[in-house]
């Protein structure tokens, strides 16, 4: 199966010279925000699918800026990979 390459990333954002890493999805965010002050860091949970396993919440970090959710983890790690589970995105709103 051939994968096309999606982005939601804002053109003025521009993380090809930032090192993003596979299991730094944390870090990878806040390089971003780092560069790009106006950027936020959201933290939530992906919801990982598959027909043996079913559904496997798991925490993830992602960016925002205005409106538009981006994943640079997603884009530059995950792209392109042959995988078998589809990812949904539930951000989490924490209360304290």
């Amino acid at each position: 199966m051939q994968k096309s390459h999606q982005t939601n990333t804002p053109t003025e954002i521009d993380f090809s010279n930032i090192e993003i890493k596979q299991g730094d999805c944390f870090i990878n965010s806040y390089r971003v925000a780092k560069k790009y002050p106006q950027v936020e860091i959201v933290e939530g949970l992906i919801l990982a699918i598959d027909i043996e396993n079913g559904a496997k919440p798991m925490p993830h970090v992602w960016n925002k800026l205005g409106d538009i959710h981006f994943d640079v983890t997603k884009e530059k790690v995950w792209n392109g990979r042959e995988v078998d589970i589809t990812v949904r995105i539930v951000p989490v709103i924490l209360v304290g």
